[in-house]
């Protein structure tokens, strides 16, 4: 075995190799004491040198050299081995052990301030994790103090005992006075640390008491056999009732205040002594026999929760969310548990603890939600009122007067037997029907005033047994059972229950799209338009008029699936966003879109659609004279608002950009938000954009305002979200605080260019985002700004800038002289054709760039070169790199091996055919009939023009882009931007059919053979 193959499995069993940044002073520390160890070290730091060739050394140089080149070739070789690919690519063009050094240490070294910051964050952050030990937990902090110390700050000792002495918990109360009496020659960290240790086993050793949940908590096997338990239940009337754990007459089991362990009447299961010792046992011989319980579950139109809310649970055992990123000091299960909800069984894989922020009495209070279980199939966030109260928490509970839902979802059918008024009692199990019974008999009394008088049943055992028995007993409700196989006998009961089914299955059946699992939103329907149309025995009246004492008006009611659609309100959208979203129509009483839930009435019926996206026109029978179709509808007559009686339906899953900052710190998402403020206020400070000053008497300070942006991938899924600080340009005033704004942006036809060289000749595409470009612009002009809302010092003191800033009209072209000033300090040559495209002038290697404000694209033959830019770029600018590109400025790029690159623009048309309405339309094999003609003597119509405009500057870019097939078509539809007609409409539309059928079409540039 080779030497260098033995160092490497020795050191493979006392270090990791470096993966990056996080584990570089790891790494280096026991890379620095191997090489220290093995006397190499000196070939790293440049101690040892190369010997070169003197007067005095000449008779041995060549000796001298070879033993050099040996040592630093194991140096070499043992670094190269200890590092993963990332950084191994970083040292590849390096020749001797001190520039392999010397490169990762500028590129890991975190010497930086915010990395400082960082750390100190941290450690001040730092708390106690109730599942580690006391050695673990002083262990953290000080390797965050040796990273602090590592990172040039300076900590003193006391700091740190401090630091220590505050994350203990409550339990170590009683250590801070005993401490506090200490001798000061006598506190430090060694004997705090003994001590600590000390106390921690002596409270380990103490029989201390454990806080359980035992709210709501259930056996899962009540009974080894329900059903005969229920047979016979009837055979205890008349006699004792014994408990069977204390054996007292005064209540059962079930309700035995005593020790389900030890039989004990002294005490509770949670305190018994012997807990630990039988109880654990008989967990760990059935681990799901306990389980924690939720009142509320996640079935049928209860979906429309968004799991951004919290849900107030009164039946809850404890805080529950299906959100791991908002969980602190996470503790996994080594097994899960169970959790019951209303409709089943989930699991529970861990628990730990949230930060929230809550407005009490008018001001924002944080606090810490404590042991929040981890239920990833949850779907909504649940509070529980039992634990909350725990921790001296009040909770009011008022009714504001909402209406109850008339229909819920689930399995038994209610009929009233004067008013025929239907009712779905939703039961996921049969043992539930007893709680909902009663919950259902106090809703009929309490809302309406009135008495349920008898109760019909088939017999079940849901319906008989002892404690429906008792219940209807106490209630004076009579129970009338049928006679066993003689549904006849509960004929109303059972010709309901066969109409609804029929119902819902023409329902879900009359609509294609209809998935089957909206069949309980039918079920929904179909109640409700029986309740509110059947005729009853009384007046011929409805049941809904006899129930609700009030008129009914038919013209609410709404076919199940018509399309309709939700208005948005302003707060959650911008200016030019759309104004409604799609959904359908269940009944008058709510609106399904995926996830939406019924509150206001607002949801206009759509009856004339923007485009008729079904329908084929005569486009290919030029000589047909139809009547021109309007897309808005004729302002001369009027007609009753349509906008009244349908509820509005409040999308929880579209993303809401915030117009303002206070709309971002009061939004659903104001963490993620502040975030991203956060995120922007540190880049300006990193950047030294302004310095504070005071306001000067002869300049008016501009105003600035935050900017919100979500961005996506190319699959439409959340990327991140971005805040920008942006000034108020237009109060600028040319001369005095600007002179020149242009600044240039690459060409389509350059960026295709380059994707088709780099597909030629195989080159490396890479792409790059330059982070808070317009801030590495330097401003000439004395401009001073108003200090940034939610970050003002509470001064008069105003910004003078000292950087550009977003919204600066001189911003762009500032930005592009520093960019064009570095590109040309590396080497490259602006092209003539295009300001924005630099190549390399020499014939030694390919390397090509082009960029688009802050977004570039490199295409190289170079590994070496690509390596050296993007080192001589970080040292210029903050910047993310992709080494594989995927979607750039809008352009989704595929490359395929051995073939060659794609191109296309997928994502875009078909965000283009649902803004136009046309999503659902029929494709057409091309995009424009041979022979058309457009006819000159029609009268073009102004109120196309707008919208005909917008479509056409849609086609154009994607023409531009990467769809040439459709230039000509777009060509024609473009002359007629100034008086479109109808046949212009039905030309722009067919071009929109041709690209559904056409969506994944784009550009290949083949592989040079």
């Amino acid at each position: 075995m080779s030497e260098v193959s033995t160092v490497k499995m020795e050191l493979s069993k006392v270090m990791n190799k470096l993966r990056d940044a996080s584990n570089w002073q790891e790494w280096k520390f026991l890379m620095t004491m191997h090489l220290d160890d093995a006397d190499l070290l000196q070939y790293c730091d440049g101690t040892k040198v190369m010997p070169t060739k003197t007067e005095e050394n000449k008779a041995n140089f060549d000796a001298q050299l070879a033993a050099w080149q040996k040592a630093d070739k194991t140096v070499r070789k043992t670094i190269a081995m200890m590092l993963e690919s990332k950084p191994l690519q970083l040292i590849m063009d390096c020749s001797s052990a001190r520039s392999m050094w010397s490169k990762l240490h500028t590129v890991y070294e975190m010497k930086s301030e915010e990395s400082l910051a960082l750390v100190q964050k941290k450690f001040f952050d730092f708390k106690w994790d109730s599942t580690g030990s006391m050695s673990q937990h002083i262990s953290n902090l000080e390797q965050l103090s040796n990273k602090m110390k590592q990172l040039h700050g300076t900590i003193p000792m006391s700091m740190l005992i401090t630091r220590i002495l505050c994350t203990l918990p409550a339990k170590y109360d009683h250590f801070h006075s005993a401490w506090d009496s200490t001798e000061a020659t006598k506190k430090t960290l060694e004997n705090l640390t003994t001590r600590l240790l000390t106390e921690e086993m002596r409270l380990d050793n103490r029989d201390n008491e454990e806080s359980v949940s035992t709210a709501l908590l259930s056996k899962l096997q009540v009974s080894k056999n329900v059903r005969n338990h229920d047979r016979k239940s009837n055979d205890f009337k008349g006699k004792i009732r014994r408990c069977y754990n204390c054996k007292s007459t005064e209540h059962i089991q079930r309700d035995c205040p005593g020790c389900r362990i030890c039989k004990s009447n002294k005490h509770l299961a949670h305190k018994c002594p012997n807990k630990n010792k039988k109880g654990d046992s008989e967990r760990q011989d059935n681990p799901s026999e306990y389980k924690h319980v939720a009142l509320i579950g996640t079935t049928g139109s209860e979906r429309w929760h968004s799991n951004e809310d919290w849900i107030i649970d009164s039946g809850a055992s404890d805080h529950m969310t299906p959100r791991r990123e908002w969980l602190i000091d996470y503790r996994e299960y080594n097994e899960p548990r169970s959790v019951e909800i209303g409709n089943g069984i989930l699991l529970a894989v861990g628990e730990g603890n949230i930060n929230i922020e809550t407005i009490v009495e008018g001001k924002i209070v944080s606090g810490t939600m404590h042991n929040v279980l981890l239920v990833p199939n949850l779907g909504r966030n649940l509070l529980s009122i039992r634990t909350a109260a725990k921790k001296g928490i009040d909770f009011t509970v008022s009714n504001r007067g909402k209406n109850c839902i008339l229909s819920k979802d689930g399995d038994v059918i209610a009929i009233g037997a004067e008013s025929e008024n239907l009712y779905s009692i939703k039961t996921k199990q049969k043992s539930e029907l007893f709680d909902k019974l009663k919950l259902f008999c106090n809703e009929v009394k309490t809302q309406f005033g009135a008495n349920i008088k008898e109760l019909r049943s088939d017999g079940g055992k849901e319906y008989v047994n002892s404690f429906v028995n008792n219940f209807l007993g106490e209630q004076g409700i009579k129970h009338t059972v049928c006679v066993p196989y003689s549904p006849e006998q509960n004929g109303c009961a059972e010709r309901a229950n066969r109409t609804i089914v029929e119902a819902v299955r023409s329902m879900l059946h009359s609509n294609k799209d209809m998935p089957m699992s909206l069949w309980a939103e039918a079920a929904n329907c179909a109640i409700f338009v029986l309740n509110m149309t059947g005729p009853s025995r009384i007046n011929s009246k409805t049941p809904y008029e006899l129930w609700y004492d009030k008129d009914i008006k038919l013209p609410d009611l709404k076919v199940f699936g018509t399309e309709c659609f939700s208005h948005i309100p302003k707060q959650k959208r911008q200016k030019l966003d759309k104004k409604s979203v799609k959904g359908f129509v269940e009944a008058s009483v709510e609106l399904l879109n995926d996830e939406c839930v019924a509150e206001t009435e607002d949801a206009p019926i759509e009856n004339e659609e923007f485009f008729d996206a079904q329908h084929n026109e005569s486009d290919a029978s030029p000589h047909t004279n139809t009547e021109p179709r309007y897309l808005l509808r004729d302002r001369s007559v009027n007609r009753q608002p349509i906008r009244y009686g349908i509820p509005q339906a409040h999308s929880f899953i579209a993303r809401s950009v915030p117009n303002n900052y206070r709309d971002a710190v009061n939004s659903r998402e104001s963490n993620e938000w502040r975030a991203a403020m956060r995120e922007e206020m540190d880049s300006l400070t990193k950047n030294k954009t302004w310095i504070l000053t005071e306001k000067p008497h002869n300049k008016k300070p501009i105003d600035c305002r935050w900017v919100f942006r979500i961005k996506e991938h190319a699959d439409s899924t959340l990327e991140r979200r971005k805040a920008r600080l942006v000034i108020k340009g237009f109060a600028q005033k040319e001369g005095i605080d600007y002179t020149e704004t242009f600044s240039p942006v690459a060409r389509f036809e350059t960026i295709r260019t380059i994707i088709s060289i780099a597909a030629k000749n195989n080159l490396s595409l890479s792409q790059f985002d330059i982070k808070t470009a317009f801030l590495n612009g330097t401003v000439k002009e004395e401009i001073y700004m108003k200090q940034p809302e939610g970050f003002a010092d509470g001064s008069d003191r105003v910004c003078k800038l000292l950087k550009s800033l977003y919204g600066l009209k001189q911003a762009p072209r500032c930005w592009t002289e520093v960019f064009k000033k570095f590109l040309i300090s590396f080497g490259l040559r602006e092209s003539t054709a295009d300001s924005c495209l630099y190549y390399n002038p020499n014939d030694e290697f390919i390397f090509i760039i082009v960029f688009w404000v802050d977004d570039g694209l490199v295409a190289t033959s170079s590994e070496k070169a690509q390596s050296e830019f993007f080192s001589r770029l970080r040292d210029s600018f903050e910047f993310t790199m992709t080494q594989k590109v995927e979607y750039y400025l809008g352009i989704e790029i595929k490359i395929i091996n051995e073939k060659g690159i794609f191109i296309n623009q997928a994502k875009y048309i078909r965000e283009m055919l649902e803004k136009f309405n046309m999503k659902n339309c029929n494709a057409v094999a091309t995009p424009i009939v041979s022979g058309w003609e457009s006819n000159q003597n029609i009268n073009s119509d102004e109120a196309l023009q707008g919208n005909y405009r917008e479509v056409v500057g849609s086609l154009m870019y994607l023409q531009v882009v990467s769809r040439p097939d459709i230039a000509f078509a777009v060509n024609v539809a473009s002359r007629a931007l100034k008086n479109p007609t109808n046949k212009h409409w039905q030309l722009v539309k067919r071009i929109l059919r041709y690209l559904k059928g056409t969506v994944d079409l784009g550009l290949f540039y083949e592989k040079y053979k």
